[in-house]
């Protein structure tokens, strides 16, 4: 519940990073894609400000406030996921994979069953449907 919940919260801070980017377009100020430079425009939305009208600085603030508050709660969130992950052995284990980190390690380990239920790997695989099927020893089309 606890990765569906940011899950969500990411989603909805893309979608307001991307609105503030599209309401700035309309004044002509272009934003390239991407958090970082979301955030690095609104450290200095100042500079901004003395080109827009006071209607669209009112939007802007509404939308930089959701932003703010969206950064909180999913940071709240990987605090949480990253306390469960120093707790858990499975956690720490699948974290020596390259690539896995503390979040993707707690969504493995809340998601998967006991890991001893496949017998081998192929199995597991197929049980997260991310092989081909596979039919008289030739891939299906």
């Amino acid at each position: 519940m606890t990765h569906r919940a940011r899950g969500l919260l990411v989603r909805q801070r893309t979608m307001a990073a991307c609105a503030f980017r599209a309401h700035l377009a309309e004044y002509g100020v272009i934003v390239p894609q991407g958090r970082y430079r979301v955030d690095a425009l609104i450290a200095k939305q100042d500079e901004i400000r003395e080109d827009l009208p006071e209607d669209a600085c009112f939007a802007l603030d509404a939308l930089v406030g959701q932003l703010d508050a969206l950064n909180q709660q999913i940071d709240g969130i990987d605090i949480r996921l990253a306390e469960i992950h120093k707790t858990n052995s499975i956690c720490r284990l699948l974290a020596t994979i390259p690539g896995i980190g503390p979040i993707t390690a707690t969504a493995f380990a809340a998601t998967i069953p006991d890991p001893s239920a496949f017998r081998s790997g192929r199995e597991f695989v197929a049980w997260l449907g991310l092989n081909s099927p596979m039919y008289r020893g030739r891939l299906l089309r």
